[in-house]
């Protein structure tokens, strides 16, 4: 049954009714008059006059209709919405803004049928574009917000839309380089709504659901309240299910990008299983440079993180570390790629206090200098110098500034000191029995993580100990030491120590690395600019520990120099948005091959007498790859994957309700659904288009019929 949107204009129906009342009118007009002269010729027209007749009533009837369907054109009439019968989305009744919210995150290129979600989501973009009309507004809003503005794109689209258009337009879609977030998109889509005025407003969603982009349910209250006031339609399809689990390679990392030639180094890969209830065994293969280093299978059960260590010694240059698993739902995250750049060695520049100390056990410094005694051995080019010997130019040229007890230093060295360190130098400073705890963070100030305060204990017990509680040790390189495989940290004593003002310094940027039996804090760090400040409460001479004659003393200090030195280099592995920064030869040119197989030229600019290249345009996971003009490879660089995208676990059965009740929502979980959810009383689809080409087809018989019995 054909209903009609304004059937008010119906009554305008009486005018279809003008060309039949004109007609009798003229006719009403004409007076015959009977005289001699056409008597014969009325005799002879009467005949003809008869035949004419139904040929001016059918022009009559014509125009007639024309009128008619003129109305009834303005009176918009449609088929309703009748349910399984509608093979598209339906138009309701009136002018329609719609908009369309489109989950663009990466978690969306899970598989889904033969495609991916973010495939099947801009089908029904294009199939809600499509089915609009003239007079309509149409928004596609993505729910990935920018990275460096914070705002989500919201994209006016024009309306009719042809099919093709419509397809182009949801093509358009790119995967975004941050995570999926509703709270952001939702005052957008309120804004956007408040432009226009319709007769009926729709918000169509379209998202996996994934229960890491929604933390806070309750926070889309407010918005849905604001929904329903407006008169929104809200619609949702979750491309997204329960029996679809994912394992993801998180990270693989050894704590810095640059490694010692030779050295044993152990690689850290976190592996996540995202699941709701399957327990899987997974094959892993690690490969250094495209070869295959070992094999192995891992059991994880739904819901389970596990550490896989691979222990690497690495010859000087650029090498390949890869990590591989078996396809699965989320291809991305099934192979994870890192590089990492190996040195020769650590050039280390160690200052001791001179001091009349005549025992060589309690001396400051004769540990360290008898434990760099070797440095062939382990890559180490040391130079060992006097406090009072010590001259801003001794920095140059080193990775690794070791200061053992030194509380004082000229302003110059301080300011040289810091200048090293700001720009990627390590620096490592202890303490010394009866040092000057104010005169220490006066000369050091700003490089400390925190100041020091006052010793421990005021003399020397042999009988009153704390011992090292190696736990929980956030620097990678140092996580060995957690246990005693690779010698014991806890077997050491700590007779005495400074203690710290950790309610002054950099407290957000400062790390405990090792502590106490009794919290306090035996090694802490922080970021300076580039270059890394560790502090040793203790001493690196026996007077007040002994863990310098312990055997793990050895590889725990080799450890923290190639940590002090981390920064020393630029990073090879970087997260999305940072930038890759290499030093290359002056008046090369060079391009950079991103990971979607784009070549872009990189801009050099001069540092000193270095040169580099910097290239900002890192949103896109994956390897870079820089070559010069031949396109030869000169250096590659790994983009992380954005974290919690592996995470396709969708919503709790308790958590989708709470969705729907926050948005005054359904969840449909396939497009009929979908559809059905969207058809509201007064929808269906407008025939006004076809009574308009009625009416011209109509004129163009009435011009033809009028030509030739009219002549």
């Amino acid at each position: 049954m054909t209903h009609f949107l304004h059937p008010g204009l119906l009554f305008f129906l009486v005018l279809a009714a003008i060309p039949g009342v004109l007609y009798l009118l003229f006719r009403l007009r004409r007076h015959e008059v009977d005289w001699g002269a056409t008597y014969v010729l009325r005799l002879t027209l009467r005949s003809g006059r008869r035949r004419g007749r139904w040929q001016q009533a059918a022009i009559i009837a014509l125009r007639t209709i024309v009128l008619a369907a003129l109305v009834a054109a303005f009176a918009r009439p449609f088929l309703p919405y009748r349910e399984g019968g509608a093979g598209r989305f339906v138009h309701p009744a009136g002018t329609l803004h719609r908009v369309v919210l489109i989950d663009n995150s990466r978690s969306m290129l899970a598989a889904h049928g033969a495609t991916h979600r973010l495939d099947a989501a801009r089908g029904v973009v294009a199939d809600l574009l499509a089915s609009t009309r003239p007079g309509d507004t149409c928004h596609v809003v993505t729910l990935c917000p920018d990275r460096a503005t914070g705002r989500v794109s919201v994209r006016s689209v024009s309306c009719p839309m042809r099919r093709a258009r419509a397809s182009q337009v949801a093509a358009e879609v790119a995967p975004g380089d941050t995570p999926a977030s509703l709270a952001a998109a939702l005052p957008a889509v309120l804004a956007a709504f408040r432009e226009a005025a319709a007769a009926s407003r729709q918000l169509v969603l379209l998202t996996d659901l994934a229960r890491s982009d929604h933390p806070s349910i309750g926070d889309y209250e407010i918005f849905g309240a604001m929904l329903g006031k407006l008169g929104v339609h809200v619609a949702t399809l979750g491309l997204g299910s329960h029996q679809v689990g994912n394992v993801a390679l998180e990270s693989l990392a050894a704590g810095s990008d640059v490694l010692l030639a030779h050295q044993p180094t152990n690689l850290y890969l976190d592996v996540m299983n995202y699941s709701d209830g399957a327990s899987t065994d997974l094959l892993l293969q690690f490969r250094v440079d495209g070869k295959v280093a070992r094999e192995e299978t891992v059991a994880l059960t739904a819901g389970q993180r596990k550490t896989v260590t691979y222990a690497v010694a690495l010859p000087p240059g650029e090498h390949s570390l890869a990590c591989i698993l078996a396809p699965d739902a989320y291809g991305a995250d099934n192979r994870i790629e890192r590089f990492v750049r190996v040195a020769k060695g650590l050039r280390v520049l160690a200052v001791v206090p001179r001091t009349d100390e005549q025992d060589p056990f309690r001396r400051e410094g004769e540990f360290l200098r008898r434990l760099l005694g070797a440095p062939a051995a382990f890559g180490l080019e040391v130079e060992r110098i006097a406090a009072d010997t010590l001259l801003p130019k001794s920095f140059r040229g080193r990775d690794v500034a070791f200061l053992c007890g030194v509380a004082k230093l000229a302003q110059p060295t301080r300011e040289a000191l810091g200048t090293f360190v700001r720009r990627g130098g390590g620096l490592i400073l202890s303490v010394a029995p009866g040092l000057d705890a104010a005169e220490f963070n006066r000369t050091y100030g700003q490089l400390l993580p925190f100041p020091l305060a006052e010793p421990f204990r005021t003399a020397f017990d042999e009988e009153r100990y704390l011992a090292i509680q190696p736990s929980d040790v956030p620097a990678l390189l140092l996580r060995e030491f957690e246990h005693g495989l690779n010698s014991d940290l806890s077997a050491g004593r700590v007779y005495n120590h400074f203690r710290l003002r950790r309610d002054e310094g950099d407290g957000a940027e400062a790390q405990t690395l090792l502590a106490l039996s009794n919290g306090d804090p035996l090694l802490v760090g922080r970021r300076f600019g580039k270059g890394r400040v560790l502090l040793w409460t203790t001493t690196q001479g026996a007077s007040w520990n002994s863990l310098v004659v312990h055997q793990a003393h050895l590889p725990l200090l080799y450890r923290l120099m190639h940590h002090a030195a981390e920064g020393r280099g630029p990073r090879v592995n970087v997260a999305p948005g940072e930038p890759l920064i290499c030093q290359v030869d002056e008046g090369a040119e060079l391009f950079m091959t991103t990971p979607d197989k784009k070549l872009a030229r990189c801009t050099i600019s001069a540092s000193g007498d270095a040169a580099f290249i910097r290239f900002e345009q890192t949103d896109t996971p994956g390897t870079y790859t820089l070559s010069d003009a031949s396109g030869a490879p000169l250096a590659s660089f790994s983009v992380a994957l954005p974290p919690g995208e592996s995470d396709l676990r969708v919503l709790r059965d308790d958590e989708a309700k709470r969705f729907e009740g926050a948005l005054g929502t359904a969840i449909s979980h396939d497009t009929a659904e979908l559809q059905a959810a969207m058809a509201v009383a007064g929808g269906g689809v407008e025939r006004a288009g076809w009574l308009l080409i009625a009416v011209l087809l109509v004129l163009v018989l009435d011009g033809l019929l009028t030509r030739v019995w009219f002549r």
